[in-house]
């Protein structure tokens, strides 16, 4: 253990405040990484909506004032008072408040979330309102927790107290995060397009998703292991600094992936097929190919780019064989700056048969 504090070199402080420290350089790190995602954002998405570049502003002066207070209390604790012992079991207002602004910081982000999935389940209330409680009994914790230790003034020793509060916050956040990412999932894959562009794109989020849940989630819990694992020590509040810091990254990353994945749907001129599921496809009586049956539209999520020439498309049924067709015109009506799903396309069909 080398020598006593303030004694010379020491090793006291490694699992306390010493993990504190690595915590909130981590936190600086991802920081980092959110100044140049929305750096990125304002550059690549000029014309998005005035609300959605408030978001992307407010969350990086919420985790901006969050990093302002770790450090300031890093620095209370390792520089201002080193080596007297006695303040190093107070617990600054800064250490206490950080709880509050991560639950904001990751409420603000599922709210960004839910209403995503809230679109793709077609207004779905019911579904999108139990994970909104659950996100709000997690958020309500993170107003309590922080309010409770400032009135009882809880030395920092004594936090594991609090366990079964702490444990809570943690696990309620960790279940809003799944199920965020598996409504997310769901719905995606139930949008599955036949088109090998859309595809493709649905994939990209797909991964934004899992990745998302689970970072999120894993943390949540590898927090709540470290805190009955090792109760005296901080590893539970180190892990927990970063933690506001996956979820505006991930949504940062959300909405800058969408350049990438509009560039995939436009490289897709280039072929010179698309398959439409059967489901997508609109059967009218009439005449047309194979017993009188004719073929009028057909409908896809996101499938035609806005400004795609008129070109060879595929159909196929759930039978044998299949018709071909070419792209009189399209109609598209989109609204995907804000990320919402592309509402169908209306694609005007004549035979070729």
């Amino acid at each position: 253990m080398g020598a006593a504090l303030g004694e010379g070199p020491s090793s006291a402080l490694n699992s306390t405040y010493g993990a504190y420290l690595i915590g909130a350089i981590f936190a600086t790190f991802f920081q980092g990484l959110l100044t140049v995602q929305a750096w990125n954002y304002y550059e690549n998405f000029p014309k998005d909506p005035l609300r959605l570049k408030s978001l992307v502003l407010a969350i990086w002066l919420l985790d901006t004032v969050h990093l302002v207070v770790i450090i300031q209390s890093v620095y209370h604790y390792l520089v201002t008072n080193w080596g007297f012992a006695p303040a190093l079991n107070v617990a600054t207002w800064e250490l206490v408040i950080h709880i509050f602004l991560i639950g904001l910081s990751c409420f603000v982000c599922q709210i960004f979330f839910l209403q995503r999935i809230w679109i793709f389940s077609d207004r779905k209330t019911a579904v999108v309102g139990l994970v909104l409680a659950v996100c709000l009994a997690s958020f309500a914790l993170s107003i309590h927790l922080p309010i409770h230790l400032i009135m009882t003034r809880l030395p920092v020793k004594e936090f594991p107290r609090e366990k079964s509060e702490v444990t809570a916050l943690f696990l309620s956040g960790a279940a809003s995060d799944f199920l965020i990412a598996g409504l997310l999932c769901y719905y995606l894959r139930k949008d599955y397009s036949g088109f090998q562009a859309t595809r493709s794109v649905i994939g990209q989020v797909l991964q934004y998703a899992v990745a998302t849940g689970l970072a999120t989630s894993a943390l949540r819990v590898g927090a709540v292991i470290a805190l009955f694992a090792a109760p005296t020590k901080l590893y539970y509040i180190a892990m927990h600094l970063s933690l506001g810091r996956l979820y505006t990254n991930s949504l940062l990353a959300t909405l800058n992936a969408r350049k990438k994945m509009r560039e995939a749907l436009k490289g897709s001129h280039h072929n010179d097929t698309f398959v439409v599921p059967r489901t997508e496809i609109q059967i009218q009586n009439g005449p047309g190919p194979r017993g009188g049956v004719g073929v009028d539209s057909a409908t896809d999520r996101d499938a035609f780019p806005e400004d795609m020439e008129p070109k060879s498309v595929v159909i196929r049924s759930d039978t044998s064989f299949s018709y071909s067709y070419t792209v009189e015109r399209v109609t598209h009506h989109d609204d995907d700056m804000e990320m919402d799903p592309i509402p169908a396309k209306h694609v005007s069909l004549t035979s070729m048969v």
